[in-house]
C-alpha cells in the first residue's frame, strides 16, 4: 500500500519505465544544445515525476538516483566521475535530490486523491444503478453527465444519448418548454426544484415523472451542478383523475336531485 497499486501488480514495468525514463533524460541533455551547469535537472525532474505518476516511490526514487548519478557521471565536472570534488557540486546534488523527493511525493499525494475519487466515484454509481428510483447529475454548466441504469432502462436509450441537453429529446412536446424553465431558473438561483413532466419510456408511451434536484457543492464552497431524481408517478396521477371524475359525478347527482321539484 506504501506504493500504488499499479505499481505491485506491474513491478517489473514500472521500474522499468523509471530507468528508460531516467536514461532518455540523461540521453536527451548529451544531445541537446544546452551550456554545462544544471541544465539537465529539469529534464530528469520530468523523468521522475511520470516515473513516480506511473509506478509509484519507488520508480520515482529510482528514476532519482539513476539521474543524479548520470548528472554527476556525464556533465559535472571532473566529467566521468562520481568524486564530489566541491561543495557546489554536492549542494546541488542534494538540491535535486530533495525537490526529486518532494515531487515524488506530491505525485503519489495526488494519485492517492485521485484514486480516493474514481473509487468514490465507483460506489456512487454502484449505489445509483441499484437504486429503484432513476437518478440524473449534472455539471456547472446546467448539462447533464451521468443517469444511472433504471433512467437508461426506462428510456431505452444509450447513455450517449442522454448526456447532456439529449435527454431533453424525450420530454413530451406540451412540457419541453416549462421543463426547461423550470431547470434554468432553480439552476441559476442554484435552488432545489421539483417538477412535473411526461417522460417517453421505450415503449413509446409518455409518462409522468416527478424529478425532484438539489445544488451540488465541494468542499470549498465551490458549485459542481446539480444531482437529480425521478420517479414515475403515472399511476398516481390516473388515480387522482379518477378521484376528481368520481367527485364532479357525485356533485352533478347531488345537484341534480336539489334540482327535482317536490310534489
Amino acid at each position: 500500500m506504501a506504493d500504488s497499486a499499479r505499481a505491485e501488480s506491474r513491478p517489473l514495468a514500472s521500474y522499468g519505465l523509471a530507468i528508460a525514463l531516467a536514461c532518455v533524460a540523461l540521453l536527451l541533455r548529451k544531445l541537446l544544445p544546452l551550456g554545462p551547469g544544471l541544465g539537465i535537472y529539469p529534464l530528469c525532474l520530468a523523468a521522475i515525476i511520470v516515473s513516480a505518476w506511473y509506478g509509484g516511490r519507488g520508480p520515482g526514487w529510482t528514476a532519482t538516483v539513476i539521474s543524479a548519478a548520470g548528472a554527476r557521471y556525464f556533465f559535472i565536472s571532473p566529467i566521468g566521475s562520481f568524486e564530489i570534488s566541491s561543495v557546489g557540486t554536492a549542494v546541488g546534488l542534494l538540491v535535486f535530490v530533495a525537490v526529486a523527493i518532494l515531487l515524488v511525493e506530491f505525485s503519489m499525494a495526488r494519485r492517492r486523491a485521485e484514486r480516493a475519487l474514481e473509487e468514490s466515484e465507483g460506489r456512487f454509481r454502484l449505489m445509483a444503478d441499484t437504486a429503484p428510483v432513476m437518478v440524473w447529475t449534472s455539471g456547472p454548466d446546467k448539462l447533464c453527465t451521468y443517469f444511472n441504469k433504471p433512467w437508461l432502462d426506462f428510456t431505452g436509450r444509450p447513455l450517449h444519448g442522454e448526456l447532456g441537453d439529449g435527454w431533453s429529446e424525450g420530454v413530451h412536446p406540451d412540457d419541453w418548454q416549462r421543463c426547461l424553465d423550470t431547470y434554468g431558473q432553480a439552476f441559476d438561483a442554484r435552488q432545489a426544484f421539483r417538477m412535473e413532466y411526461r417522460l417517453q419510456r421505450f415503449d413509446g408511451e409518455y409518462r409522468w415523472m416527478l424529478d425532484t434536484g438539489v445544488p451540488r457543492f465541494a468542499s470549498n464552497g465551490t458549485f459542481e451542478g446539480y444531482i437529480g431524481s425521478c420517479i414515475d408517478i403515472t399511476d398516481q396521477k390516473r388515480v387522482e383523475q379518477a378521484l376528481r371524475e368520481s367527485e364532479a359525478r357525485l356533485r352533478f347527482l347531488l345537484e341534480s336531485t336539489h334540482a327535482i321539484p317536490c310534489v
